[in-house]
């Protein structure tokens, strides 16, 4: 995380908007020397595809899914 004050901000905040959206590294803005806010990457959060990566994609069952597993039966007796 990357600490700048006031002033820095102030004189370079074009150039600190593009770091923070291409490293996705937050910014912490100090007023004499205490944090007083962040500058945090936007995350879209309407995007469907990045919420469900599986989405759409095919399933497949083995044949042998609803066989006892004997290991498992063994952990679960002991």
């Amino acid at each position: 995380m990357k600490t700048m004050s006031v002033s820095e901000i102030r004189n370079h905040l074009p150039t600190i908007v593009n770091e923070v959206k291409t490293s996705r590294e937050t910014v912490v803005v100090t007023c004499h020397g205490k944090p007083m806010v962040r500058i945090i990457p936007y995350e879209d959060k309407t995007n469907k595809k990045s919420r469900y990566p599986l989405r759409g994609l095919p399933i497949k069952i083995s044949k042998n899914f609803d066989e006892p597993i004997p290991e498992l039966w063994d952990a679960i007796s002991k």
